[in-house]
């Protein structure tokens, strides 16, 4: 029994790869996912996971597909290459893994990939459990063509016309390449449109964290900017420790959300007074000298400080119908007029930029299926290969495919004849067994009836 074991085990751990890394873009594409919600006795909803669920029924679809498609088609393959020499050849490759297995030669190969990912959208599995699924798209490719072009004498004709096609498919998978270069930018720029998110939080946050240290010292506690600087910070903080995720769905839509961070539904004209407040805040700590001529000197300390452009990539909104377009190159105090629309506007973009990460993680999953069905038309280039080395479809009149089906339709109509035949005549045996036992107990009867009388 341990014998089966290791023998069949390369096999096993071959399906169970292939099978692990197809669920895994299965449950990416949302198709048949591990993870179900339901609800419990009490209507409560409940989620679970189990992998094994969904992993078996592939594992199982991939075994029927192996037992009743592809070897039977690498056989009829083999057969068409060199008649029983070539079934011969075919029988030996695939019980050559088993072989090295027995002899401990076969090296230890892990298809199955480290993690399993609930919903993971643009999640492939491991590159090496890759290899299962391309060996069984080219295996199935071959044997299809090898078998067509001796059935139905593909000749030369046949193999430029599929090459016109793998060509095109050749140069149409380069497209591929670029799709990845777009996609790794659009990644790259959401992260950095993040970064920047969360250090303009930051610089803000200490900004505010220093004015609210300001109200306590100088006892202004109960100002409405005081107010705001105590609980927006909260805010700031989620915004700085926040992925790249998470922001574009928590971060700012409108200054309302930054002045009103408890969502207590305050006014327009308590909104303009918050910034009024900080106004004259900035006006105190970092004044601004008159030079004359239009020109101007602001302050420059440890306190007042110009906000980094980065921070700063939009116009204030507009204080009481006038927008202070100086203010850009003003130090402050606290620049919340000039970051939160940064905010509000790095939101938008990191909105759309997320859409565009989402879709490149689906279109992987196209791709990865572009690729298995590429490795069957790659299997496909290499039938070709082999029938014009044997001429399939050219000058051999034998047609080895029609025959070994005749041979096997025949075989099996015999095989149904022979059953039939042994039916009926079992049928036939039992029939008149039945007749002759009715007609005994019939003469019974009517002796028995002759003698009461």
């Amino acid at each position: 029994m341990g014998f089966l074991v290791q023998f069949f085990q390369p096999y096993f751990m071959f399906l169970l790869g292939a099978a692990y890394n197809l669920q895994q873009s299965i449950d990416g594409m949302r198709i048949w996912s591990a993870s179900t919600v339901a609800n419990d006795a009490s209507g409560n909803f409940v989620s679970s996971f189990g992998p094994s669920v969904p992993l078996v029924g592939v594992l199982g679809l991939l075994l029927l597909y192996t037992v009743l498609f592809l070897l039977p088609m690498m056989w009829v393959a083999g057969y068409v290459v060199n008649r029983r020499r070539g079934v011969i050849r075919v029988c030996l490759m695939l019980v050559m893994p088993g072989v090295l297995g027995l002899l401990g030669l076969l090296p230890s190969i892990n298809y199955i990939p480290r993690s399993y990912v609930i919903h993971g959208t643009g999640v492939l599995g491991s590159p090496v459990g890759m290899l299962p699924l391309v060996i069984f798209g080219m295996l199935t490719g071959w044997a299809l063509v090898v078998i067509a072009s001796d059935a139905f004498r593909w000749g030369e004709k046949f193999r430029s016309t599929y090459d016109h096609m793998w060509y095109a498919t050749a140069v149409f998978a380069g497209i591929f390449f670029v799709a990845d270069l777009d996609a790794t930018r659009n990644e790259q720029n959401l992260r950095e449109e993040n970064q920047n998110s969360r250090q303009a939080s930051a610089y803000l946050l200490n900004q505010v964290r220093n004015y609210d240290l300001y109200c306590q010292r100088t006892k202004t506690g109960s100002g409405a900017s005081c107010t705001w600087a105590t609980y927006v910070q909260q805010t700031l903080n989620d915004y700085v420790v926040s992925e790249d995720s998470l922001f574009h769905l928590t971060g700012p839509k409108s200054s309302v959300a930054m002045y009103d961070p408890l969502r207590r539904g305050i006014s327009e004209q308590d909104i303009l007074k918050i910034r009024e407040e900080l106004k004259k805040y900035n006006e105190t700590i970092c004044p601004i000298q008159e030079l004359g001529n239009g020109a101007f000197q602001s302050t420059l300390s440890g306190t007042c400080l110009r906000t980094p452009p980065p921070y700063c990539r939009t116009f204030p909104e507009p204080f009481k119908g006038h927008v202070n377009e100086a203010s850009l190159a003003l130090s402050t105090a606290i620049d919340s007029e000039c970051i939160i629309p940064g905010l509000i506007h790095s939101r938008l973009q990191q909105e759309k930029l997320s859409a565009a990460v989402a879709q490149d993680k689906i279109n992987k999953h196209y791709r990865w299926l572009f690729y298995i069905l590429f490795s069957v038309v790659a299997g496909g280039k290499i039938a070709n290969a082999t029938a014009k080395i044997l001429g399939l479809g050219d000058k051999r009149d034998e047609r080895y495919s029609i025959d070994l089906a005749n041979l096997l339709f025949r075989r099996i109509a015999s095989i149904c004849r022979a059953v039939l035949k042994s039916f009926s005549a079992g049928f036939v045996f039992i029939f008149t067994g039945l007749v002759n036992l009715f007609r005994r107990l019939a003469k019974r009867l009517a002796s028995w009836k002759g003698s009461r009388s």
